[in-house]
């Protein structure tokens, strides 16, 4: 890799290189991308929570995400809601 850097700093390439090493940096992107939220959980229901994830092999934020979907759903049956990953 380190020869292909020297190649491209020869034809004055390097900005191209350093977009092209940005992108392939980081988690792989699902879907539209993740925003992250500050939200407040009371910190008993929060515990429960975890505990619960973690029986379920689950994250917190698939959590969260899932929940989302039900509520709007819930609410909303004919709705059009992307499935849960």
């Amino acid at each position: 890799m380190f020869a292909l850097q020297q190649v491209l700093n020869r034809f004055g390439q390097r900005k191209r290189w350093d977009k092209i090493q940005k992108r392939l940096r980081g988690r792989p992107k699902i879907g539209d991308g993740a925003k992250v939220l500050a939200v407040s959980v009371e910190r008993g229901l929060l515990k429960e929570a975890d505990a619960f994830a973690k029986r379920h092999h689950l994250k917190r934020s698939q959590m969260v995400a899932q929940g989302l979907r039900l509520v709007m759903l819930s609410v909303l049956p004919s709705t059009k809601v992307a499935s849960a990953r």
